[in-house]
């Protein structure tokens, strides 16, 4: 299972899901509520985003952004558990579609 392992990750998929809806990156600041220059900065990998920013962004591009619980971790932690698939298939298919290169 593919995780986004930097921001440059997640600045892929933000690009490539604005350039799928066919949004400028002016167009998605107004959206989203922050400067074009902040996208340009993003995408390019040379701003640490800020949070509110960044769920700005995810929300304009109607993404959404999840947290869940390793399963290997916790599979580990007890006997009893067992591993199961996580929920980020979607999150797989960003990261094969826009994943950095």
């Amino acid at each position: 299972m593919k995780k986004i392992l930097s921001m440059n990750d997640l600045a892929a998929i933000v690009k490539g899901r604005r350039l799928e809806l066919g949004l400028s990156q002016n167009a998605l600041a107004q959206k989203a509520q922050v400067s074009r220059e902040w996208i340009v900065q993003f995408e390019g990998g040379k701003i640490s985003a800020q949070t509110i920013q960044l769920l700005r962004v995810i929300e304009a591009l109607d993404l959404s952004l999840s947290v869940s619980v390793n399963t290997n971790a916790v599979a580990k932690d007890s006997a009893t558990s067992t591993s199961t698939s996580s929920t980020s298939t979607s999150l797989d298919e960003l990261l094969q579609r826009y994943g950095a290169r």
